[in-house]
């Protein structure tokens, strides 16, 4: 069975990429969170972005999408990935604990799914994080 998709933003300032992290988490993740009834991956990108992080963005850009096995819901889940631009101060929401800009030594330390590992891959293969 499939879970509903997932969109998460990409925001990368000065060869750095943007996580997030949460209650009782060792781990960071991507910005972002599922889409709802109706919505386009535009929609659903800019009302999770504002929801987590209390940020417009603009200028939405398709990187990649990645499929993989959700282990909490146990179904399979797509992934949609959008490069970002942002204006405002970030704030996040109650349940975002933490976030950080990661530059390229960094990120694997605090990754946690095997998805954010091949998200990783690409961009330092497309030289968009150093």
């Amino acid at each position: 069975m499939k879970d509903r998709d997932r969109v998460a933003g990409l925001i990368i300032q000065d060869g750095k990429l943007l996580l997030v992290t949460g209650y009782d988490a060792d781990y960071y993740w991507t910005p972002g969170g599922k889409m709802d009834g109706g919505e386009d991956h535009e929609q659903a990108l800019r009302r999770e972005m504002k929801e987590e992080l209390g940020i417009d963005i603009s200028n939405p850009r398709f990187f990649t999408q990645m499929e993989y096995f959700n282990s909490h819901s146990e179904k399979q889940q797509v992934s949609h990935y959008y490069l970002v631009d942002y204006r405002g101060e970030i704030k996040p929401a109650k349940e975002i604990t933490g976030y950080r800009f990661f530059g390229a030594e960094e990120l694997p330390r605090f990754t946690h799914f095997v998805n954010d590992d091949n998200l990783l891959s690409k961009l330092l293969s497309e030289k968009l994080v150093r």
